[in-house]
C-alpha cells in the first residue's frame, strides 16, 4: 500500500512577490508592505521555532536576490547581466530594485532569515524560486533560463545546491529548462474538480477539505502537488496545528 507524505513548502520572496503589482500601482501593495515590514521577520521565527518542536523540516522556496546582502546599479541599470522579461510594453523588470543593502531595504533584501534557516538544526530544504520572482508564464525560455541559474549561483554563495523548484505565482512553465539545469522536482497546483467555476466557494471548500494528489512526472521531473494553500498576515492557525500535533 502506498503511504502518503506531508510536505510543507513555504514562499519566502516579501516585496519581490509583490513587483508586478507596483507597476500597476495597485493599492494592495502598501498594505502587504506593512505586513511584512512588520510580521515577515518575526513569523519566520515563530515557524522555525514549530519546526524545531516537531521535528519536522520545510522546503522554502527563496527568491534568490534575498539572498543578497546589497547590489549596485552600474550605470544606473539594476542588475544589467540579467535579462528582462517581455510582457512590461518597455517598463524595466527592474525598476523598484533600490539598489542598496538589507539595512536600508530589508524587504528586498533578507540574508539575515536566509542564514537563520540555513542555521536551523532540523535541515530544511531550500528551493530555487527564481531569481526575481518573474513570471514564467509571461517569460521567454532565455529569461526562464537567466533568472533559474543566477538564483542557484548566489545561492552556492551559501553552500546550497537546490534541487527543487517553486514556480512564481505557481504558474508552470518552462519544464525542459528546469531539467536542462538539473533539478529534480517541483511543485504543481492541484485544483478541486467539483466548482471549479465558482472561485469563492472552491477557496472555503480548500481551506477545510484540502485535495490531495499524487506525484506525476514531467519531462524527467517530479511534479509534487500543491493541494492545500494557506496565505495570511500572521501564524496563528500554524500554532492550532502545532497544538494539535502536540496533543495527538
Amino acid at each position: 500500500m502506498r503511504e502518503g507524505i506531508l510536505i510543507v513548502s513555504i514562499d519566502l520572496e516579501l516585496l519581490w512577490g509583490m513587483n508586478h503589482r507596483l507597476f500597476s500601482k495597485d493599492p494592495v501593495v502598501e498594505r502587504y508592505r506593512r505586513i511584512m515590514a512588520e510580521r515577515s521577520r518575526r513569523n519566520v521565527g515563530e515557524l522555525l521555532s514549530i519546526s524545531e518542536k516537531l521535528g519536522v523540516a520545510y522546503t522554502w522556496g527563496i527568491v534568490g536576490h534575498l539572498f543578497l546582502e546589497s547590489c549596485s546599479c552600474p550605470n544606473g541599470v539594476p542588475h544589467p547581466d540579467m535579462p528582462r522579461p517581455e510582457h512590461f510594453r518597455g517598463k524595466d523588470w527592474y525598476s523598484f530594485d533600490p539598489c542598496s543593502n538589507y539595512r536600508e531595504d530589508p524587504l528586498w533584501y533578507a540574508p539575515d532569515i536566509v542564514q537563520k534557516i540555513i542555521d536551523s538544526d532540523v535541515g530544511h530544504e531550500i528551493a530555487c524560486h527564481s531569481f526575481s520572482h518573474v513570471d514564467f508564464y509571461q517569460c521567454s525560455a532565455k529569461v526562464a533560463r537567466a533568472e533559474v541559474r543566477k538564483c542557484k549561483e548566489v545561492m552556492r554563495s551559501q553552500g546550497v545546491e537546490p534541487k527543487s523548484f517553486i514556480f512564481p505565482r505557481n504558474h508552470v512553465n518552462h519544464l525542459d529548462v528546469l531539467a536542462e539545469e538539473g533539478f529534480k522536482t517541483f511543485r504543481f497546483r492541484k485544483k478541486h474538480r467539483v466548482l471549479s467555476r465558482f472561485r469563492t466557494l472552491r477557496r472555503r471548500l480548500t481551506r477545510y477539505f484540502p485535495v490531495t494528489g499524487w506525484a506525476e512526472k514531467y519531462n524527467g521531473l517530479i511534479g509534487i502537488p500543491g493541494t492545500h494553500l494557506y496565505q495570511a498576515a500572521d501564524v496563528n492557525y500554524v500554532r492550532e496545528l502545532e497544538e494539535a500535533a502536540l496533543k495527538g
